[in-house]
């Protein structure tokens, strides 16, 4: 990935938004802030729960993110 295709961060300004639905911050209740520009609002991180726990009632485990192990695991 050259730096051109980078991912501009969400947090520039007035132009807070989520980088998962892209809503500006004003189009949602609150925006969470994580590592190198990354965001997240609370209707995303509703959304991901509710796939989480459909996957949980079904027996399987949604795909994790790097460095994440799975339940149990040491």
């Amino acid at each position: 990935m050259s730096d051109n295709d980078e991912q501009k961060p969400p947090m520039d300004g007035d132009n807070l938004k989520c980088s998962f639905c892209d809503k500006k911050h004003d189009q949602v209740e609150q925006l969470i802030a994580g590592p190198r520009g990354v965001a997240i609002c609370t209707e995303c991180v509703d959304l991901c729960n509710e796939i989480i726990a459909d996957a949980r009632a079904r027996g399987s485990t949604p795909p994790r993110g790097p460095g994440q192990r799975a339940p149990g695991t040491s």
